[in-house]
């Protein structure tokens, strides 16, 4: 079975042509006064569509974990989750999980709950307001050129690379903002914590790679601690961390059960392992 952290990772790397398209959508909107809040409204729903389709996978992954570790099959034994098309549909990827895991179903009210409309809202918000900063200074580049149309042309093809770069980084934050957030969600359930009673921090090692990322990899807490609250993934912009489970046989074997309880191990000092400066990762 593929892990946790790279699945994430291959959900990561799908372009965020649809954010993109979004954010260049308002970006035009800025410039021209026209359809400005269907503008927002479109990159809003973009934003809470895909949240809700990474933390659908989240708990998706967590459940097929959970069915593993407790037939005590190898995780080589078992299939992986439905691969991430690139084309394929919110609706045609979230139906196809709602087939492979009937138990989804139920958990499609909360999750919209979760993602509210004022939440994503903000965000959106949050968008707009760069957005418009990066058009206030292509525009003041270009007010000495007399032509309005030409000033707001040559302001779009300017934001044009800015907005590829800054949607992709909206697009990977909230996914793995939302998919943490439905492995821990799911991780609540009565029977899914008899079986799975920890998670582990890991994530890609590699050059790019923060060292207060790295600190934390290995690092093994109960599903409840409060360790997450402050320290579960992403731990700042394009963080490629994610929860690997770990189990109560595990949490055994590694000397960390005791008295029917998780003792957590930190592989690093917390003070080495934490968010990145102005990342909230709380709430």
């Amino acid at each position: 079975m593929i892990s946790a952290h790279k699945e994430l990772d291959a959900f990561l790397d799908r372009k965020a042509g649809v954010f993109h398209q979004a954010v260049m959508n308002l970006a035009y909107a800025k410039a021209t006064g026209k359809d400005l809040e269907l503008a927002r409204k479109d990159l809003a729903e973009t934003i809470q569509r895909t949240m809700i389709l990474a933390d659908l996978k989240g708990r998706e992954r967590l459940l097929m974990e959970f069915d593993a570790a407790k037939r005590g099959a190898k995780f080589s034994d078992v299939p992986e989750t439905s691969p991430i098309v690139p084309g394929i549909t919110f609706e045609e990827a979230v139906e196809d999980m709602f087939k492979r895991e009937p138990r989804l179903e139920r958990s499609s009210a909360e999750i919209s709950r979760l993602y509210s409309t004022q939440k994503v809202f903000a965000m959106a918000r949050s968008a707009e307001m760069t957005v418009t900063r990066r058009a206030q200074e292509e525009i003041v580049k270009w007010l000495g050129s007399g032509d309005p149309a030409t000033a707001i042309t040559k302001t779009l093809e300017e934001i044009g690379p800015f907005s590829r770069a800054y949607a992709d980084t909206v697009y990977r934050t909230n996914v793995a903002t939302a998919y943490s957030e439905g492995r821990l969600q799911q991780a609540e359930d009565k029977d899914v914590a008899e079986v799975i009673v920890g998670f582990r921090f890991e994530g890609v090692n590699d050059a790019f790679t923060r060292e207060n990322h790295r600190a934390g990899f290995g690092s093994v807490a109960a599903t409840d601690d409060p360790v997450w609250k402050l320290r579960k993934p992403p731990l700042g912009y394009n963080c490629r961390c994610a929860l690997e489970f770990v189990s109560a046989y595990e949490a055994e074997r590694l000397g960390l059960w005791k008295n029917g309880k998780l003792t957590p191990y930190y592989a690093s000092p917390l003070s080495l392992w934490f968010p990145d400066p102005g990342f909230k990762t709380e709430g």
